[in-house]
């Protein structure tokens, strides 16, 4: 979405509404959290599932759960993968 073209983030969103598969959305709150829930909203997928991992009140975004810690956190298998594997598992 950032390499240079003419309004590569309209190109992009235009086929998300061709997605029907189920989605599973992990987000972390001092990453990206909830801002990548909308772009769920744009597909046609009946489906949808939002996990963002979050320990800390709303005030302390910056100091919460980050991106990286998604996969490096000491805690990523409880909190993330586990949450993962679930829910493929819900959805053979």
């Amino acid at each position: 979405m950032h390499c240079g073209a003419p309004d590569p983030a309209a190109k992009f969103a235009e086929h998300l509404g061709d997605i029907m598969v189920p989605i599973l959305y992990m987000g972390a709150a001092g990453g990206f959290g909830s801002w990548g829930e909308y772009t769920t909203t744009l597909t046609a997928s009946k489906d949808v599932t939002i996990h963002i991992v979050q320990l800390l009140p709303d005030e302390q975004q910056s100091q919460d759960f980050g991106h990286a810690d998604l996969v490096a956190a000491k805690d990523a298998e409880s909190l993330v993968w586990q949450p993962i594997l679930d829910w493929l598992v819900a959805h053979p």
